[in-house]
């Protein structure tokens, strides 16, 4: 199994991001393009741009499994267990439990054919009368033994109508076997039937409810006494051995439906308790969450809001400057989408993250008006900040090419009319000069910023634009 190591210098922070097993997903989460990371893996330099990286973790996706996990970073980070996560979730304890009784009880099956031909072998053929009969019936339970143990082996469960023909074929079995021996020795090992059927008592004790297991066993117990009862007058031990051969298949089906039915409601017990703390662990993750995008609120207040009208309070800031009737715009902007984005949603996070979008440039002279609706209230975290970066830079863009002074962002969720279509769709517009898609192609803004961002949350981003006409950038997640 390949490890591949990828160790990241930051400007604030020390971190280490281990890859291990990895595939490359769409759920991973954007990285600041001026990272350098270190990648040790054959055929790469020791020091690869952050670019390189994510190219060669795509070449390298056919040949190995990958799945990305930070030891330091934010928790809602996507993790790719595989096989191994799924098959540790406790909430799968039950479908595990009866999956273990179901093959544990294959295997017995399997078992108790065994000794017939080795107690006949070992002499006990003296004890059949009809040595053909005894054949027949042995081949009969023996074949339809394994075909039973295939069946419950492949579905890790014990089917009701697999249970039923078992039973059948168990007591007709029991009834032919015991009439094939001499009937002194139709209650000794020369009866072929009993092993597998005490087999069958078991697997119904497991698979059925108190009645249907106990209508089984009864079933069951009456077959074998039609098939011995011939030989009760006969012998003096014919009696004990009888009642003990209906013991021992009752009471293994007594005490295997106790262990099995206590394993199963000891996993369902198991499975909600785990749920019940994933439901906990969630909750106070959403906590922890609305707790840093407060703060990160009250921070932003501060240093934009609060700042402005301290200025202006302390006199100095002239309120008839167009700069600062400017600055008061973006921060009114911001104002109403913080309010907008109160809730503790996704949705509203993003709305947020947009407002704060939009007052970034306004000090770089572009007022920006945003509108949201409909946003989807479950939003991963990595689409968030994959949504927020790639219209951040379609902004800048906006400054740098359109000529215009303002823009357009609307946040959009799922179109009720388009099933399949996206769950969040952004569209940056401006009213400037625009340009000729066919003459002038894409730069690397909006490859890497802007489509490359997308492309690794599993979106997509389209222009439409035109000269003299303004141009509309659409980031559609997923695309």
């Amino acid at each position: 199994m390949t490890e591949i190591v990828l160790s990241a210098e930051l400007p604030t922070a020390r971190s280490a991001v281990t890859v291990q097993n990895c595939r490359v997903s769409p759920d991973l989460p954007p990285v600041a393009a001026e990272r350098t990371m270190t990648y040790r893996a054959p055929g790469l330099p020791s020091k690869t741009p952050l670019a390189g990286l994510v190219s060669a973790l795509r070449s390298h996706a056919q040949a190995a499994s990958w799945s990305l996990r930070s030891q330091v970073g934010p928790a809602s980070w996507p993790t790719h267990g595989g096989r191994a996560a799924e098959q540790a979730d406790p909430a799968e304890a039950p479908r595990r439990t009866q999956a273990l009784i179901a093959r544990t009880i294959a295997s017995l099956r399997i078992a108790q054919v065994v000794p017939w031909p080795v107690a006949v072998a070992l002499g006990s053929q003296s004890g059949i009368q009809h040595l053909w009969l005894a054949g027949i019936v042995y081949g009969v339970q023996t074949g339809w033994s394994l075909v039973w143990a295939t069946i419950v082996l492949a579905r890790s469960a014990i089917p009701s109508w697999a249970m039923l023909i078992d039973v059948g074929v168990a007591a007709s079995c029991l009834v032919l076997a015991g009439l094939a021996c001499y009937p002194q020795d139709a209650t000794t090992w020369a009866n072929s039937a009993v092993a597998p059927a005490m087999g069958t008592a078991v697997a119904a004790a497991a698979a059925w409810p108190l009645i249907g297991s106990a209508a089984s066993g009864l079933l069951l117990a009456l077959a074998y006494l039609s098939g011995v009862i011939r030989g009760l007058t006969l012998s003096d031990t014919a009696w004990a051995a009888t009642v003990g051969n209906i013991t021992s298949l009752l009471g293994f089906a007594v005490i295997a439906g106790l262990v099995s039915h206590y394993l199963m409601r000891q996993a369902a017990a198991s499975a909600a308790a785990a749920v019940e703390l994933a439901e906990a662990r969630a909750r106070q993750a959403s906590e922890e969450s609305r707790e840093l995008e407060r703060t990160r609120q009250y921070r932003m207040l501060h240093d934009t809001v609060l700042s402005t009208l301290s200025a202006l309070a302390r006199g100095g800031l002239d309120p008839s400057d167009p700069l600062v009737r400017q600055r008061c715009a973006a921060d009114a902007d911001y104002l109403r989408g913080l309010i907008s984005s109160g809730g503790a949603s996704a949705g509203h996070q993003l709305q947020g993250e947009l407002a704060a979008v939009g007052r970034s440039q306004a000090a770089l002279g572009l007022r920006v008006h945003v509108h949201c609706a409909d946003i989807p209230p479950d939003l991963p975290e990595p689409v968030i900040r994959g949504l927020t970066d790639a219209c951040r830079e379609a902004l800048n863009n906006v400054i740098k090419h359109s000529g215009g002074s303002q823009a357009w962002v609307t946040a959009v969720g799922p179109d009720p009319h388009t099933p399949g279509g996206p769950l969040a769709t952004l569209t940056i517009t401006d009213r400037g000069r625009g340009f000729d898609p066919g003459r002038v192609g894409p730069g690397l803004g909006m490859r890497e910023s802007i489509s490359g961002r997308m492309s690794e949350i599993g979106g997509a981003a389209h222009v439409d634009s035109s000269p003299g006409q303004g141009t509309t950038v659409e980031l559609a997640w997923p695309g």
